[in-house]
C-alpha cells in the first residue's frame, strides 16, 4: 500500500507541476544519501570499485539512520553514457536498508530516460501484483555524492542467486536474462538455443 501511495503522489505532483497555480506540499520529504569518495575519487568504472562512505538520513520516514563505509562502482550498458549514471554499491557489513532484507550489495538506479522516474516502479508494482515468487523491493532517495547533489535515485535489490534474501531457484534451476548478442561475454555461464540451454566451453 505505501507504495502504492508513493506513486500516486509522485504521478499527482508532476502532473500539477504542468500549472503555475497549483502547488501541494509533499506528505514527506524524501530520504537523503550521502556518498563520499576517499579522495574525493570519481565513480568513473562500471569494473573497479571505489572505496567511501555511506550516510542515511531517513527525514521523516521510519527507518533506522546510519553510516558505514561503501564500495561502489557504474553500472549500465547504454546508461553509463548519460549524465546522470547509475551505480552498484556494496556496505561493508549486511544491512536492512529501506527496512528491506538485509543484504551487502544494492543498485541505485538513476532512470535517466524515464523523466517520471515511474516506469521501473511500476514493473516492480506488476511483479507484487502477479504474486512471483520474488520481485526487488525499491524505495526512492535523494542523493549527494562528494557534495554534489545527483537528484533522484531508485534505490532496488539485486536481482542475483546465493543469498537466502535474493533470489531462489535450487539446485537446478537457472536465473535468465534477457540481453543482446553482442552484450554476451566469453565467460557467460550458458546462452539458450531453440531446445536446450548450450554450455560455454
Amino acid at each position: 500500500m505505501f507504495y502504492r501511495n508513493l506513486i500516486f503522489v509522485l504521478f499527482f505532483s508532476i502532473f500539477l507541476s504542468c500549472s503555475d497555480d497549483l502547488y501541494v506540499e509533499p506528505a514527506l520529504k524524501i530520504p537523503t544519501i550521502n556518498i563520499e569518495i576517499n579522495n574525493f575519487e570519481e565513480i568513473n568504472s562500471k569494473d573497479d570499485y571505489v572505496k567511501g562512505t555511506f550516510e542515511f538520513n531517513s527525514r521523516d520516514y521510519d527507518f533506522e539512520d546510519f553510516v558505514q563505509p561503501i564500495k561502489i562502482r557504474g553500472r549500465g550498458n547504454s546508461t553509463w553514457d548519460m549524465p546522470k549514471k547509475s551505480y552498484q554499491f556494496k556496505l561493508e557489513e549486511k544491512h536492512n536498508l529501506f527496512n528491506f532484507p538485509e543484504d551487502k550489495k544494492w543498485l541505485m538506479l538513476a532512470n535517466y530516460s524515464d523523466k517520471t522516474m515511474l516506469r521501473n516502479a511500476l514493473a516492480f508494482e506488476l511483479g507484487y501484483l502477479s504474486k512471483l515468487d520474488w520481485t526487488p523491493n525499491y524505495h526512492f532517495a535523494e542523493v549527494v555524492i562528494n557534495g554534489k547533489a545527483k537528484g533522484l535515485y531508485q534505490f532496488t535489490e539485486k536481482v542475483e542467486t546465493g543469498d537466502y534474501n535474493r533470489v531462489q531457484i535450487g539446485d537446478e534451476g537457472f536465473l535468465l536474462e534477457v540481453d543482446q548478442l553482442s552484450r554476451i561475454d566469453y565467460d557467460d555461464i550458458a546462452f539458450w538455443t531453440e531446445k536446450k540451454p548450450s554450455f560455454c566451453s
